[in-house]
């Protein structure tokens, strides 16, 4: 928690939205229930090396191409009221995967993201996301995997938080395979996570881990 003009803020998980893929070409995504000031953070997968672009209020703040097998992307907006059905333009390509999740209690004005990392890993059946440092007390620490196969996620670990709670877990059999999922929790203080690990039920693969 922290004080922000008075009041002490606690973020919260709100919700994720409903898994959605496709075997190539656009997607559109459905968020939870939202309400002004919540943060909507974007995780996507696809089994190609096609960049993604997203409608205007969306801030892609980590994107990277894991070989020509995989591409990860994160992004975020704040919501104004309640949030429509937005499309993920995903000009052709292979299989693509996206979920939101949705935070409230966070800083009502600028970024929410005080510091991210999104880490490509060589074939394995565990995804890694480098360590992060964070500069504020109370964060919420996200923690996505992106696997360039259909394996589904578990056992998401990190030094703080020590556990996270799985809040989705998109395995598409659509295209070549892909999947994405987003584990959360609070992190005790501000500082280090340390690295965070998760498990992946297929593989080895390329994949690629996010801390937000």
């Amino acid at each position: 928690k922290y004080y922000y003009r008075g009041i002490i803020m606690v973020i919260s998980f709100i919700g994720a939205s409903a898994n959605v893929n496709a075997a190539s070409g656009n997607l559109t995504v459905t968020p939870p229930a939202t309400q002004t000031n919540d943060i909507m953070i974007l995780a996507v997968t696809s089994h190609d090396n096609v960049a993604i672009s997203l409608p205007a209020g969306w801030t892609i703040y980590q994107e990277a191409n894991n070989t020509a097998a995989m591409r990860a992307s994160l992004a975020w907006k704040r919501a104004v009221g309640a949030e429509a059905a937005f499309v993920v333009t995903h000009a052709a390509g292979d299989g693509i995967v996206a979920n939101v999740v949705v935070y409230r209690g966070c800083i009502d004005t600028g970024s929410p993201i005080n510091i991210s990392t999104l880490t490509s890993n060589a074939s394995s059946s565990t995804c890694t996301a480098n360590s992060i440092t964070t500069t504020a007390t109370g964060c919420m620490i996200l923690f996505t995997m992106h696997d360039s196969d259909n394996g589904s996620s578990s056992a998401q670990s990190a030094t703080d938080p020590a556990t996270f709670v799985e809040e989705f877990d998109n395995t598409s059999t659509s295209g070549l395979d892909e999947a994405v999922s987003g584990a959360d929790n609070l992190q005790s203080a501000q500082g280090a996570t340390g690295n965070a690990t998760g498990s992946l039920s297929l593989g080895p693969d390329v994949n690629s881990g996010g801390l937000t």
